[in-house]
């Protein structure tokens, strides 16, 4: 099963995002995961949130020609992000497979889905409403097109007074919040000076 390093640091950031949701008086609240990788923070926050249902998602690169560029990988390759060995199988079937270990037994995490973000439409999801969105290390290792679409889905997805929560590498007036962004920026930058 893979494992990303990341998604154990990320994962109390994760959970005070869904802590300030879940304390609505709702038995059951929908959260969508963009590019939901490994599975690691959709069993994390599943198995500390039982009132809300999660549905995780993937980007594929064969849904659509030129697409893999904007999200940052090549057909068939890093679909779960920069931290899993180079030589890791990432295709999206082993992709959804960790997603359902890492969820296994958890009756409120829905299957993988397949939504490309830059899509005008994301067919999987498309007239559903959701407390929540969550993105957790896209925008930044993603074409400026994936981020646009992002923002339109949360538009059309969002119940009124949902909420998109982008969490990532952020820098303020040019300069990384953490040693740990700075140095995944200058990796990011190796492999893409773009």
């Amino acid at each position: 099963m893979p494992f990303c390093h990341t998604g154990r640091r990320h994962s109390c950031p994760a959970r005070r995002i869904c802590s300030r949701i879940c304390d609505e008086p709702v038995s059951s609240l929908f959260f969508l995961l963009l590019r939901a990788g490994s599975g690691q923070h959709v069993g994390y926050l599943a198995k500390r949130f039982p009132n809300i249902h999660f549905v995780p998602s993937e980007f594929s690169a064969e849904v659509g020609p030129g697409r893999a560029a904007g999200y940052g990988v090549v057909p068939n390759a890093d679909l779960v992000g920069m931290h899993l060995a180079d030589d890791a199988d990432t295709s999206l079937e082993r992709v959804f497979n960790s997603i359902a270990n890492y969820s296994h037994g958890l009756s409120n995490v829905e299957p993988p889905v397949v939504i490309d973000a830059a899509a005008a439409a994301w067919p999987a999801v498309e007239g559903r409403r959701f407390a929540a969105m969550l993105a957790f290390n896209l925008h930044h290792v993603t074409a400026l097109e994936v981020t646009e679409g992002v923002l339109a889905g949360a538009g059309r997805l969002l119940r009124p007074g949902g909420r998109l929560f982008l969490y990532g590498a952020f820098s303020i007036d040019g300069r990384h919040t953490t040693e740990s962004n700075a140095e995944f920026d200058a990796k990011l930058r190796g492999k893409n000076p773009a």
